[in-house]
């Protein structure tokens, strides 16, 4: 069908340039949402995303979060971003390569216009530590 029990757009009917975009929300609703219900009912979705699409779209709410100090906001974010990728993300994606590089490379786009080291830095450190704390737990 069109739509899951959760009424979300299966990826399978998105053309292929849409992916990465449905993707978004859906990684950052997983990350900010409290009840484990919805979100072990989100995994199976994710897991349709291409690699690419899908550590794609992780990079970019990386990204996101660190622009919109989301670090605070959220003090579980990162928890359910490192139990999303361990669900979804096969065990042979290197991470750090394919979504902290790329969420990197995003990051400093978006700081281009920055003289000096970008503030964006310091944040970036955070959330890597962030996130191995989270897969050692």
């Amino acid at each position: 069908t069109m739509v899951n029990e959760f009424g979300l757009i299966s990826p399978s009917i998105l053309p292929p340039v849409c992916r990465r975009a449905a993707a978004f929300p859906l990684i950052k609703h997983f990350c900010s949402c409290p009840k484990d219900d919805v979100r072990q009912g989100l995994i199976p979705m994710f897991q349709k995303w291409t690699e690419k699409e899908f550590t794609f779209a992780l990079a970019w709410v990386i990204a996101d979060a660190i622009k919109c100090c989301d670090l605070e906001d959220a003090p579980k974010f990162f928890d359910r971003f490192a139990l999303l990728v361990a669900e979804a993300v096969p065990a042979s994606v290197p991470v750090f390569e394919v979504v902290f590089a790329r969420a990197g490379s995003f990051l400093d786009t978006m700081y281009a216009s920055e003289d000096g080291e970008p503030r964006w830095h310091s944040e970036y450190l955070k959330v890597w530590d962030l996130y191995l704390h989270a897969i050692q737990n």
